[in-house]
């Protein structure tokens, strides 16, 4: 709910700045889900090229990401009364946060057809953190310390009940975003929108939920945006503490946080910059001429750069590949044939030519071909604007 809470027995109120009601939804997220390429059984996992959910789903802040509002039962422990004290943007935020204890799986509730006989729900794989690992957070790094375990799936008949009191049930099936990269903004009016830091969230996997301490001393969050206490001190009073020598996390990334640190990790290493420079003929690659993009393409090269780096058409960054030979020197070469057809076709592209070249330079780090990420960069590339 959006109304105000009072959390204290003296009276404390938590004032929520934003009432509109779309701060109470909740959104589901399983980007820990397996997808099997070409599988198109009835046990896919996939639909509509995106993963279905099982009734294990259930981990707050990685799938299930709570939302900025308030709770209609107070908070009944002294520790989550000090839990919403110390959060100074509470008023932001809401108690829900705060408050939100929920249960270990999903109910499925049984249904009979016609003849009395129980329907039985479509069993999916569902990833879980294996019993010997650290904890729920060992999913999100890429660890092998995980299970896989066949589960039922869930639907819009499922429920899932908060320890705290209440329950969330699916509003829509989630299934209604069909691989729909197409802008309804203006082509001159390129930029970051909604469908550029979709195809990031697809395509980078788990944010960081619960900001990270880094061994070398900086922090990261989201989709990869790393700083210092020193260089953005703002970013780091949201999320840590400091308690004598040690750094404490104080709390999660909201969904919105989540979103907006795509845009802090572009602005951070360049992105933004570089792909501005590309297509305006002013460098990163191309001073020859403007190119003529609409967003999807702009798309397509943002989450290539973001995957690459923001100089990775550079001269420079060609002739330092170039000289290590090998694979380094194949897939230099590869991005300086997708750069340099970029800038001479301009705008007169061949779909088959586009997902060679794209496929072909792979990516930065050798120990990985990126097939499908550059396959996918193409198609969003050549969908019709």
């Amino acid at each position: 709910m959006t109304d105000d809470v009072v959390f204290t027995e003296w009276g404390e109120k938590v004032v929520l700045e934003n009432k509109a009601d779309e701060v109470c939804n909740i959104i589901l997220n399983v980007p820990e889900n397996p997808v099997y390429e070409d599988d198109d059984s009835e046990n896919s996992m996939m639909i509509n090229g995106l993963r279905y959910a099982t009734v294990k789903d259930t981990i707050k802040n990685v799938n299930i990401i709570v939302p900025k509002c308030n709770c209609r039962l107070a908070a009944d422990r002294n520790e989550e009364e000090k839990r919403i004290r110390n959060d100074t943007d509470r008023n932001k935020n809401g108690v829900c946060m705060h408050l939100m204890r929920l249960n270990e799986e999903w109910d499925n509730f049984e249904v009979k057809d016609k003849e009395g006989f129980r329907i039985k729900y479509a069993k999916r794989v569902n990833v879980a953190p294996s019993p010997f690992s650290a904890g729920a957070g060992r999913m999100l790094d890429g660890s092998e310390d995980v299970v896989e375990e066949e589960v039922e799936g869930i639907t819009m008949t499922s429920v899932l009940f908060c320890k705290h009191g209440g329950l969330i049930m699916p509003v829509t099936s989630g299934q209604t975003e069909i691989n729909n990269y197409n802008s309804e903004i203006d082509d001159n009016n390129l930029g970051i929108k909604d469908s550029t830091r979709r195809l990031i969230k697809k395509f980078e996997g788990n944010p960081f939920v619960t900001p990270r301490i880094n061994s070398n001393g900086t922090f990261t969050i989201g989709y990869g945006y790393d700083f210092t206490e020193s260089g953005d001190p703002e970013t780091f009073s949201k999320f840590f503490r400091r308690e004598g020598n040690s750094i404490i996390v104080v709390r999660n990334l909201t969904q919105q946080e989540i979103d907006e640190s795509i845009d802090l990790a572009a602005n951070k290493n360049s992105i933004t910059k570089a792909i501005d420079n590309f297509i305006n003929a002013t460098g990163n690659g191309n001073k020859n001429k403007p190119l003529i993009m609409n967003q999807n393409q702009y798309d397509a090269l943002f989450s290539y750069f973001y995957s690459n780096g923001a100089y990775v058409f550079t001269e420079e960054i060609y002739k330092q590949e170039i000289n290590k030979g090998g694979e380094n020197k194949n897939r230099a070469e590869a991005r300086k044939e997708l750069r340099d057809y970029l800038i001479e076709e301009n705008g007169n592209y061949n779909a088959d030519e586009i997902k060679r070249l794209f496929v072909n330079s792979k990516g930065w780090n050798i120990k990985y071909d990126y097939k499908t990420r550059r396959e996918e960069e193409a198609e969003v590339f050549m969908c019709d604007p």
